[in-house]
């Protein structure tokens, strides 16, 4: 029997994927939350065997959300996604019965390679023509990869796109 899972993340993208890569691996997805609050109702619903969620959500964090399911359901293990690798979070979540602490910059990445590569252009400071030169792609093609990156990362200005390229390492601040 595949050990059920309830995905928590406030991004659409990153519940895709995860979802995605966890069936793929044989895993049961039984939920989806995007926040706290859902998260918990989810998991009395539900009992899963894991919740998997994200340190930063709204209307309650993934911290105090995975306390209380650990509280309520002792049989479903909780396992926190975040951007940040601080010290303090992680002993906090491990101290509380957190099972795992998984920073997202490890998962699986959503977007292919030339689309990260069009991300690092644009966080650059690239226009689309110039970014069609640089890859050797025509302009609407470069358009078209913009698009495709917005669209998967539900990030649909430049500064929010060059903010998620330094989280994720991609270029430096």
């Amino acid at each position: 029997m595949a050990l059920r899972i309830l995905i928590a993340d406030d991004h659409a993208v990153v519940r895709q994927g995860f979802r995605a890569l966890l069936e793929r691996e044989g895993f049961e997805v039984v939920g989806e939350a995007v926040n706290g609050q859902d998260a918990l109702r989810l998991a009395a619903e539900l009992k899963p065997d894991i919740a998997l969620l994200d340190v930063s959500m709204p209307l309650l964090n993934g911290l105090e959300a995975g306390r209380e399911i650990q509280r309520a359901h002792k049989d479903t293990q909780v396992v926190l996604l975040t951007m940040r690798a601080e010290d303090h979070l992680m002993a906090a979540a491990l101290r509380g019965g957190i099972r795992a602490y998984v920073l997202k910059s490890q998962a699986a990445d959503p977007l292919a390679p030339r689309e990260r590569q069009v991300l690092q252009l644009v966080a650059e400071g690239k226009t689309s023509k110039e970014i069609a030169v640089v890859l050797g792609l025509s302009t609407k093609t470069a358009d078209s990869y913009r698009a495709r990156v917005m669209e998967k990362l539900d990030i649909h200005e430049i500064a929010g796109l060059v903010r998620y390229a330094i989280r994720q390492g991609i270029v430096e601040a």
